[in-house]
């Protein structure tokens, strides 16, 4: 069922143009080519869904962010850019929970780094792939 609505998500949201060279404003990451910006209405399902995973850490979410590919082959340039960013803002990922299917895999991670935590979810499948996070409230 949870992979279900967020395939649903991800159909919905990869209708936006690509961008290039964005850079997250709450991680400072840049991310891979190809991204676009999302923002509400559009993004609304997730905003809910960031904001269960931030329960689950026992917190809030301040801030959202999401981002859209709508090519499939992007998935691992999206997930080296991910990773050289990771290092160089020194935040480390950990996986949370992985749904996994024939078209689609569903990733929920927490980022943590000095003084900053994020939760996100990073969904792909055959149209492309839907990156969102949000800032943890500081405890």
């Amino acid at each position: 069922m949870k992979l279900g609505l967020l395939l649903m998500a991800l159909c919905l949201l990869t209708s936006a143009l690509a961008g290039t060279g964005i850079t997250s404003t709450l991680t400072g990451i840049t991310l891979a080519p190809g991204a676009t910006r999302l923002s509400a209405p559009a993004t609304t399902g997730l905003h809910g869904y960031l904001t269960l995973l931030a329960r689950d850490q026992k917190s809030r979410c301040t801030a959202h962010e999401v981002f859209d590919w709508n090519e499939e082959t992007r998935a691992a340039m999206i997930g080296n850019a991910l990773k050289t960013g990771f290092t160089s803002k020194k935040l480390t990922y950990k996986e949370t929970d992985v749904d996994e299917d024939d078209t689609a895999v569903v990733r929920e991670f927490l980022l943590t780094g000095t003084g900053v935590r994020f939760v996100g979810i990073w969904i792909t499948d055959t149209g492309g792939s839907i990156l969102a996070w949000c800032t943890l409230k500081s405890s």
